[in-house]
């Protein structure tokens, strides 16, 4: 999978004929500086570019300074992030069992490979769920609500509280069916989902990594055993097909020929 093309969280390409009104409005140069000293709140900050684009910023204050930043999408930066360190992986674990398959094996080298593929694959597996979090609670509309039984009392969860309270697994199998009429990826691309399902529960190992020297003497064989096996490949897919399941082409392979 080539790098992804960079999304802003909101950006529209419009016409000569809108830039010709923006070009024709005033600038009150006095009321932008009071503006930019004020906290913004209620304001919304839009970068016009060349290219007849126009993209929101956020207002970040530094030193007395007042810097207008595009705001990008995060769910693309994660998922970049996590396909940046795929590639990575496959190089690491390839150095590992080299070292590994030696008729005299150099513990320190194989310690030294186990680390670099392992931070890759935890960073990957990570981001990559990040992505999916961040995506799921984004979809939510502002104004939705969620209801559900619990205990025989009718609990009422807006989208704050959806997003704080809720499971990941009742986000994807009850909320997000509620907001786009029925439409499921869990149940249409059971298959997919199933990687899914794996990325959370290896992402809540790394995340909340437990010992078992109870059981084992070996207190993260299991973990590190899952890093091991884990499809980072097919698991990369699957998170993109997902993402773009709800909203098409928001990862989107970029075609600049250039592979970063």
């Amino acid at each position: 999978m080539r790098h992804i093309k960079k999304k802003f969280l909101r950006a529209l390409k419009v016409g000569d004929d809108v830039i010709d009104v923006i070009s024709s409005i005033p600038v009150n140069e006095q009321a932008i500086a009071e503006l930019k000293r004020t906290n913004f709140e209620g304001h919304y900050a839009i970068i016009q570019t060349d290219g007849n684009e126009l993209i929101q910023a956020f207002q970040y204050n530094k030193n007395g300074n007042t810097y207008f930043i595009p705001e990008p999408n995060p769910i693309v930066i994660y998922f970049e992030v996590g396909r940046l360190y795929i590639k990575n992986i496959a190089k690491a674990q390839q150095t590992l069992f080299d070292e590994l398959n030696q008729k005299k094996p150099d513990a320190y080298k194989i310690l030294n490979n186990f680390y670099a593929f392992y931070m890759y694959a935890s960073v990957c597996a990570t981001f990559l769920f990040n992505a999916i979090e961040a995506f799921i609670n984004n979809l939510i509309p502002k104004h939705f609500t969620y209801s559900r039984v619990l205990d025989k009392k009718t609990e009422v969860y807006d989208k704050f509280q959806i997003q704080r309270h809720l499971q990941f697994e009742e986000k994807i199998k009850n909320v997000l069916p509620l907001i786009f009429e029925g439409k499921s990826f869990h149940k249409e691309q059971s298959h997919k989902y199933a990687h899914i399902e794996k990325l959370r529960e290896f992402r809540d190992e790394i995340m909340h990594t437990k010992s078992y020297d109870q059981t084992s003497p070996n207190h993260y064989k299991s973990l590190f055993t899952v890093s091991l096996d884990f499809d980072y490949a097919e698991t990369l897919s699957s998170v993109r097909d997902f993402i773009n399941y709800y909203e098409p082409n928001l990862i989107e392979e970029c075609d600049c020929g250039n592979d970063l």
